[in-house]
């Protein structure tokens, strides 16, 4: 019996666009008051592609483009935030667009359900460690204390069920 080979094939993670932000009045080396950090995901973007190759074949390619950010605010500042703008009170911000690129192994696009739950667990499991790398190492860079994301770790579907344990 022929398994089913995955219908998204991974062909490339790469960097869009990144920023590095300080505050002019902030100084990372003598910090006097207690910072609070936030790690958020300001927005993620879909494009799909069509391309027909000389033997007539029809490729489907997918891009995620996720928009990630972290940020230190003085502990006495509210962090509500709109969504897809950054902070204006954060001290510092790092923030990062990451992009995933997949093959789609067939010809037909698949529904937009498909794509929004692909991209909300698969492109964020793939970029995760990528935004992950680049934070902790600018913040290093930028001489601000450092905060360890934690490894990525999102809810099991609701029509699925936990492993037992033995």
């Amino acid at each position: 019996m022929e398994k089913e080979s995955p219908q998204y094939i991974l062909r490339g993670i790469y960097v869009r666009e990144s920023q590095l932000f300080m505050k002019d009045d902030f100084d990372p080396l003598s910090l006097g008051s207690d910072l609070v950090g936030k790690f958020r995901i300001i927005s993620q973007n879909v494009s799909l592609r069509e391309e027909i190759t000389e033997n007539e074949e029809k490729n489907v390619y997918c891009a995620f483009t996720t928009h990630f950010q972290f940020g230190y605010s003085e502990e006495n500042i509210n962090n509500e935030v709109e969504e897809a703008e950054l902070d204006p009170e954060f001290l510092t911000s790092i923030s990062l667009k990451i992009s995933v690129d997949y093959k789609i192994n067939n010809s037909i696009s698949p529904p937009q359900e498909d794509i929004q739950k692909w991209g909300t667990t698969n492109v964020l499991l793939h970029s995760w460690p990528y935004w992950r790398e680049y934070c902790h190492s600018m913040q290093m860079r930028m001489n601000i204390p450092t905060q360890i994301m934690p490894l990525w770790n999102f809810p099991l579907p609701s029509d699925s069920k936990p492993p037992e344990s033995d």
